[in-house]
């Protein structure tokens, strides 16, 4: 998805209740382009905002979202063959009855993934037992 963007300012960003609960720590957003982008979202609005215009100097305006938009299935599917990608979505479903739990690090492990893990935290959470079966045996058997 092609988006154009323009220069923002920290004035622009706004705390966003729902990250903050998910990483454990203040987390802000703009207010005016909820899509995930170098800068967005971030712990430090000055700092994000001089990311996110860096990033936009550096290759125009017309950037891509980095959401690949991966189903649970096709994010399953990717960590039969990525081990720390299968490790991450166990972690994420580990926290289950964990609301409050920290996950920044797991998404900071995901790379590309990163966005796709944090939109499908509830599902990853909500699946059933034989997948996180399958997904811990694949984990187990997988040579380090």
């Amino acid at each position: 998805m092609v988006q154009l963007r323009s220069a923002v300012s920290p004035e622009d960003y706004v705390l966003s209740d729902e990250l903050t609960a998910l990483f454990g720590q203040s987390m802000y957003v703009l207010k005016h382009d909820p899509c995930p982008f170098p800068g967005n979202p971030t712990e430090n609005p000055l700092q994000g905002a001089q990311e996110y215009n860096q990033r936009l100097l550096e290759h125009g305006s017309e950037l891509s979202s980095p959401f690949t938009n991966e189903t649970l299935t096709d994010v399953l599917r990717a960590a039969e063959n990525d081990p720390c990608l299968a490790e991450g979505v166990l972690e994420i479903y580990r926290t289950r009855h964990t609301p409050d739990a920290d996950l920044g690090s797991v998404f900071s492990a995901s790379g590309k993934r990163a966005f796709d893990l944090m939109r499908l935290v509830p599902e990853i959470q909500q699946m059933p037992a034989r997948q996180v079966l399958e997904l811990q045996n694949h984990v187990q058997r997988t040579p380090r």
